[in-house]
């Protein structure tokens, strides 16, 4: 059994792809999808396995770009 992560975005065009791949790889592995909170309303928790990622968003004010970037870089660790 493999493990197997699949990222999405948080529109439907990203997570119903995902939904697809999940469902014809389900059986032989061990699947999780990621995504934010917009995407995982698509998903039936019930179906899937899912996990939240918060994804920052990119400021442009300097004193909240430090943070941006901690924040960030945790999102990667996390994912």
């Amino acid at each position: 059994m493999v493990k197997i992560l699949i990222s999405s975005g948080g529109t439907g065009g990203h997570v119903i792809p995902a939904q697809v791949l999940y469902d014809y790889l389900v059986d032989k592995n061990d699947i999780i999808i990621t995504s934010d909170n917009r995407g995982l309303n698509y998903l039936d928790k019930n179906v899937y396995k899912t996990k939240k990622i918060d994804v920052p968003k990119i400021t442009k004010n300097i004193l909240d770009f430090v943070p941006f970037v901690i924040f960030f870089i945790l999102s990667i660790i996390k994912s």
